[in-house]
């Protein structure tokens, strides 16, 4: 089922821009300016491949895993309504600037 999830529009450009990126950073720039067969072209091509799989993998964790949910007995805060003098409002601004 999570499987599914790879099959949309959105998820595949991901995976085709960051190829695309990935071939053009290390097949070209690398290639270029310093050349893959020494050893300051292989460590910065052995740099960006870990980053960039980093990148993919956070992608990955945050396509497969769900978003969570709102727990039951979860009421939001009401406008206006009567905050009890021990406890503090979290976002009452009229409060923090009065106090200024």
């Amino acid at each position: 089922m999570e499987w599914k999830r790879f099959l949309s529009i959105p998820v595949c450009s991901v995976f085709l821009l960051m190829g695309f990126v990935y071939y053009i950073t290390v097949f070209i720039f690398i290639e270029d300016w310093v050349g893959l067969q020494s050893s300051a072209g292989t460590l910065n091509a052995m740099i960006f491949t870990f980053m960039a799989s980093l990148c993919l993998f956070s992608f990955l964790v945050c396509v497969l895993t769900e978003p969570g949910y709102v727990p039951s007995p979860y009421v939001p805060d009401v406008e206006g309504a009567a905050v009890p003098p021990h406890q503090e409002p979290l976002n009452n601004v009229s409060n923090i600037q009065a106090s200024i």
